[in-house]
């Protein structure tokens, strides 16, 4: 690794937590290079609670989101845009409310595909949590 990659995540949610809403969106750019971005948007998983205070702020409707990707696919291909952006550089995540965004990234990407490329080999932590 010649260094650090900087990217900074926004999510929207249909909750408060992993466990009582669905990551809903996605949203990352390159610290460095604002116009590197990512965006994408997922399925609710189906049968947990929907905030339609939640959803009076990101605006997206359980219809709009029906034809959305799966949450697995939808955290690969954030996961390879990661690592493509990244390169042989270190990933370091960052955000505001990062405990909030990481919470959420942190839960799908260990869920749904078994690994965080925030996180290094070892489970040595990558995050950088900013306000």
């Amino acid at each position: 690794m010649t260094g650090e990659c900087w990217i900074s995540v926004d999510v929207e949610t249909s909750g408060p937590t992993p466990s009582t809403g669905s990551l809903v969106a996605i949203g990352a750019c390159l610290v460095d290079r604002p116009d590197r971005t990512f965006s994408i948007e997922l399925q609710p998983i189906p049968g947990l609670p929907w905030s339609d205070e939640a959803e009076g702020i990101h605006r997206l409707t359980r219809q709009r989101l029906a034809g959305a990707p799966e949450p697995a696919a939808a955290v690969a291909e954030f996961a390879s845009w990661i690592e493509r952006e990244a390169g042989a550089d270190r990933p370091i995540f960052v955000a505001f409310n990062a405990p909030f965004d990481w919470m959420w990234v942190a839960d799908y990407f260990w869920r749904y595909l078994g690994r965080n490329p925030f996180v290094g080999r070892g489970g040595t932590d990558r995050t950088s949590l900013i306000r």
